[in-house]
């Protein structure tokens, strides 16, 4: 099952807001490779159906991934896998490598 669950309301979020970035980070600096079955998904709860998912474990040894962005269009929201590794313990960490998906 999954540990850690966050929920977006797509409805809720401001009409000013054109993309969200989703990323995960390792927050005790323990690298990917050392974590053992870790793996970052992102579902559609209406349909509960998972659109993206990337297994963390055999992808190296880095502490932050660039899992994907949803940005808004005229008629919805539109998502874009990145699977950018990256190192931080938090998204702040990773500002640099952000902006380049903004």
């Amino acid at each position: 099952g999954d540990n850690e669950i966050i929920t977006v309301d797509l409805d809720r979020v401001s009409p000013d807001t054109k993309t969200i970035l989703f990323t995960v980070n390792s927050f005790r600096v323990d690298t990917f490779d050392k974590i053992k079955n870790a793996y970052v998904r992102l579902v559609d709860d209406a349909t509960d159906k998972e659109v993206a998912r990337f297994e963390l474990s055999d992808s190296g040894a880095h502490t932050g991934l660039i899992m994907c962005k949803l940005t808004r269009g005229t008629d919805g929201w539109y998502l874009t896998a990145i699977g950018h590794k990256t190192n931080g313990r938090t998204f702040h960490d990773m500002t640099s490598d952000l902006i380049t998906y903004v």
